[in-house]
């Protein structure tokens, strides 16, 4: 069952007993509804657009090619347009538990259902850096076609040398070698599906501010061979009515939306709020 928190000091609590993963690496994500899945925004969305992935990849970049000029990596496009708000494979996932803490209450318009903190414990040989041969794998399924997904889901083939002569297979290759010309073929069936954690970059203010890096997903896992599950996920419940008591010790540490969204708009937005709530009602 998951641990219900019904104050701060609940939640600092339960951060503590997750640290009983330490010989793992732990990342958190906070969820305004308990309800929401741990899904990225491109298998979300209403109705579905996953088809369309390329497609919606190339469209952005060419109406704004400028903006991806000095992105080294099929990962680094994925970030940015996940940063602009494209639906992307990736799903936004923080090192420190009192931003994802942050993030199942801050909305005060979810206050009337609880939220929830996930914690994600991964096996080192899924933890990877941005420049990782497995990150761009997976981060170059986005340039594939759904056909050609759906051939690599589907494929009999198992060995590696069975899988080079795929033709989505070679067109994967492809794209890999764009980014990095001394990339070998001996990608692993199983690797495609399996999500991994991925360091980013800290390329702009708000990574940096929410300590954030993200899960990428591949394959659809539902159609995956068998393989031992790498990334464990634990959920803490965030009770409705602790919420606005959290909120209000989190502002008083600083995490807030005007520290963990250092855009213009949002301080501008705090500094507001600040003195309305100085405001003596007559």
């Amino acid at each position: 069952m998951p641990e219900e928190v019904k104050t701060f000091e609940a939640a600092l609590k339960a951060f503590d007993n997750v640290s009983r993963y330490s010989w793992k690496n732990i990342s958190f994500r906070g969820h305004a509804d308990t309800a929401w899945p741990a899904k990225p925004s491109l298998f979300r969305q209403k109705p579905d657009v996953a088809e369309f992935e390329a497609e919606m990849i190339r469209e952005l970049i060419s109406l704004y090619l400028h903006d991806f000029l000095h992105d080294n990596s099929m990962f680094d496009r994925l970030v940015r347009m996940q940063h602009y708000g494209l639906p992307t494979r990736l799903l936004d996932v923080t090192k420190n538990p009192l931003v994802a803490l942050f993030f199942s209450v801050w909305e005060d318009q979810f206050d009337d259902r609880d939220g929830a903190v996930l914690a994600f414990s991964a096996d080192s040989d899924r933890c990877k850096f941005y420049d990782s041969d497995v990150v761009s794998c997976m981060a170059n399924l986005a340039n594939l076609s759904q056909d050609e997904r759906n051939t690599l889901e589907t494929t009999k083939a198992s060995t590696i040398a069975d899988l080079r002569e795929l033709q989505p297979m070679g067109r994967l290759v492809q794209f890999i070698k764009a980014e990095k010309p001394y990339f070998e073929s001996r990608i692993k069936k199983v690797d495609l599906f399996r999500p991994v954690v991925v360091t980013a970059k800290r390329a702009n203010q708000r990574m940096s501010a929410q300590s954030g890096s993200f899960i990428l997903f591949g394959l659809d896992s539902g159609k995956s061979p068998t393989y031992k599950k790498s990334i464990n996920t634990e959920k803490i419940i965030i009770k409705k009515r602790a919420k606005p008591e959290i909120r209000r010790r989190l502002g008083s540490l600083g995490i807030d939306a005007s520290t963990l969204f250092p855009e213009i708009d949002k301080v501008t937005a705090r500094i507001v709020d600040i003195y309305k709530e100085k405001v003596i009602p007559l």
